[in-house]
C-alpha cells in the first residue's frame, strides 16, 4: 500500500473593510470567496470548513460563526463566505435611563455561509460588550432552510479583554 500526499489547488480571494461612523459607531465586513482548481488527492481535513463554535463559553470573535456545528458545512469546490459587524459604540444604550449608566456597548452581526453542496448558512446575532469591562453575551440565531435551525447564548472574554492579556 503506497501512501499518496494530498494534492490540491484552491484559489481563495478575500477582503477586510472598516468604516467608522462617529457617533453611530463602527461598522466592519469580511468577505471571502474560494475556488479549488485541483482536487485529484484530497482527505476530508483538506476541504474548505468553515471557522465554527458551538460552545457557550470561548474567545470574542469577528470573524466566525457562533451556532454552527463543527463540520457541517464544507466545500470541495466552491463557496463564499460574508460576515458582517456594527458596534454602535453605546448609541442605543445611551437612550435607555437603565442602560445608560452601564459601560455596556451593543453589537449586532451577520454572517453567511454558502457552498456548492448546501444551501446557505446564515446567521444573526445581538451582542452586549464590556460587561464588567471583559465580557460579552451574544445571542445567535442559525438558519439554513428547513434543515437546520440553531440558536445559542455564547458567554465569551470580550475584545479588550483579549487585547489586554496579548500585550
Amino acid at each position: 500500500m503506497s501512501f499518496k500526499w494530498a494534492d490540491y489547488d484552491r484559489i481563495e480571494l478575500g477582503m477586510d473593510y472598516s468604516l467608522r461612523l462617529k457617533r453611530l459607531g463602527n461598522s466592519n465586513l469580511m468577505a471571502k470567496a474560494g475556488k479549488f482548481l485541483n482536487t485529484e488527492n484530497m482527505i476530508f481535513a483538506d476541504f474548505k470548513h468553515f471557522d465554527a463554535n458551538q460552545y457557550h463559553i470561548g474567545l470574542y470573535n469577528t470573524t466566525g460563526f457562533n451556532v454552527l456545528p463543527f463540520y457541517s458545512i464544507y466545500s470541495l469546490d466552491y463557496y463564499l463566505e460574508a460576515q458582517y459587524r456594527h458596534n454602535f459604540r453605546r448609541y442605543i444604550f445611551n437612550k435607555l435611563p437603565l442602560l445608560r449608566k452601564t459601560k455596556w456597548s451593543e453589537e449586532i452581526g451577520f454572517g453567511i455561509a454558502y457552498t456548492e453542496l448546501s444551501n446557505p448558512y446564515m446567521e444573526f446575532s445581538f451582542t452586549i460588550n464590556e460587561i464588567f469591562g471583559f465580557f460579552s453575551l451574544s445571542y445567535t440565531y442559525g438558519y439554513r432552510n428547513n434543515d437546520m435551525k440553531i440558536h445559542g447564548v455564547k458567554l465569551s472574554l470580550g475584545s479588550d479583554a483579549i487585547r489586554f492579556i496579548s500585550e
